[in-house]
């Protein structure tokens, strides 16, 4: 999730766009949310404005407009046009992921992660690491899921169910391609079995990994509405 700061803009307002459509064109019966919600940063970052797209729902717009409050249980308002069962962890708003508690925040949510017919959106701030631990200052490690967790948390993953991982990618669009291919490498050695489809858009990607859901029909669906250039499905073929 980032920083409580940078709910409701831009980014925010993509994330759900995608996953109420994932969800309304999916056979789920729950969601989980898994925010990775980290402490206020003072930086010179600021969260942009969701603007009005021709290609996305402009009625998640004026829910974005009207629940302008920063508060994650407003997505659990939203997503209940989509879902009957809404699952997360209280106090949502004040449960940061750090360094100190990362085992701990993994077994909070580990029943959530392993639930049956679930769409699990993990949140974190850049995330995964798929590369070698000593590129990231320790300071930014809250940023990402680990290589060393993500085995854990796959191994959880219910046949029945379908986890969406948000990835920032690097900054050199002539980079992405190899970007998404080096995060989905990482998760194919973990458990070649996986089933990995990834939705991109600009410079920001999720992740789509299941074992027996086929996900990737509704993602070309999404695509195919979409005006935002550059965005794709991968792997192509």
């Amino acid at each position: 999730m980032v920083q409580l700061k940078y709910y409701g803009d831009d980014r925010d307002y993509f994330k759900y766009d995608l996953i109420s459509f994932v969800l309304k064109n999916g056979d789920f019966k729950q969601y989980g949310f898994v925010p990775m919600l980290t402490e206020h940063r003072h930086d010179n970052e600021g969260n942009i404005a969701p603007k009005s797209s021709a290609c996305k729902s402009k009625d998640l717009l004026n829910f974005i407009a009207t629940h302008s409050n920063r508060d994650l249980n407003n997505w659990e308002l939203w997503l209940n046009n989509y879902i009957s069962t809404y699952n997360s962890i209280q106090p949502i708003n004040t449960d940061y992921f750090n360094g100190g508690n990362r085992i701990g925040y993994w077994e909070k949510y580990k029943k959530i992660i392993s639930a049956e017919k679930s769409l699990v959106f993990f949140d974190p701030d850049t995330g995964i690491q798929a590369g070698r631990k000593s590129r990231i200052e320790p300071e930014h490690k809250e940023k990402y899921i680990l290589n060393t967790e993500i085995g854990a948390i796959i191994s959880k993953l219910s046949a029945s169910s379908v986890f969406v991982i948000y990835q920032h990618l690097q900054r050199n669009s002539k980079k992405h391609e190899q970007d998404i291919k080096s995060k989905c490498d990482e998760l194919a050695k973990i458990d070649s079995t996986l089933n990995i489809s990834v939705y991109r858009e600009k410079d920001l990607a999720f992740l789509f990994i299941a074992r027996g859901v086929k996900i990737r029909g509704i993602l070309n669906a999404y695509r195919q509405k979409s005006t935002v250039s550059p965005s794709d499905v991968y792997p192509k073929t």
